[in-house]
């Protein structure tokens, strides 16, 4: 099957900017949108009702699911896309683990240092990687909690009243990027430390 580019949309986390507001209107027109999309998102929420097929990266390949974003993560005994990433990392783990030799050569002293150098890395970023998970965490649910009243009339007003709301929503939203982008960034330091 060719498709034609203009039945074809590629979007890579589309939502990362938007208020709740835009991604409801954005969400809305892409299911109305009579072409094939292709999103790239952490985002459960948005992708929920939009997808059909996704598809999973893993160093085997890819493998293709004929689910939504809510019957993929079930599959998979995980409540959101970064567990996700949080499981593959894992798996890694115990695969090289499993991949060494049982009996083990006696090392020089350097290659014991240069070991234990690699392990304290490790551990080292999989603790700031805990807390970068938290960190985000604690973000979202701030941000949905803001968004959840933006919804309500009474709240949106009082909300909106404030001459610094919008500056402070788009700092929790900055803020939240910002630390999705050093959580894939310590994600990349641990696989490269791992090997």
């Amino acid at each position: 099957m060719i498709l034609e580019p203009r039945n074809f949309l590629v979007m890579d986390e589309p939502t990362n900017h938007l208020d709740m507001l835009s991604k409801e209107i954005l969400q809305s027109a892409l299911k109305h949108y009579e072409g094939t999309v292709v999103v790239v998102s952490h985002d459960r929420d948005f992708l929920r009702g939009l997808t059909n097929k996704i598809f999973e990266f893993t160093k085997e390949g890819i493998k293709v699911h004929l689910d939504d974003i809510d019957a993929f993560l079930e599959k998979k005994n995980l409540d959101d896309m970064r567990a996700l990433e949080s499981e593959k990392s894992k798996n890694q783990e115990s695969r090289a683990k499993s991949q060494e030799p049982k009996a083990k050569s006696q090392s020089t002293a350097n290659g014991q240092q240069a070991t234990a150098a690699n392990d304290k890395e490790i551990n080292r970023i999989k603790k700031a990687l805990g807390q970068s998970e938290q960190t985000i965490e604690k973000l979202e649910k701030e941000i949905e909690l803001i968004d959840n009243q933006l919804k309500l009339p009474d709240h949106y007003q009082k909300l909106t009243a404030d001459p610094n709301f919008f500056t402070n929503y788009d700092g929790l939203k900055k803020q939240l990027d910002a630390e999705m982008q050093k959580w894939e960034s310590l994600g990349a330091e641990l696989e490269k430390a791992s090997r």
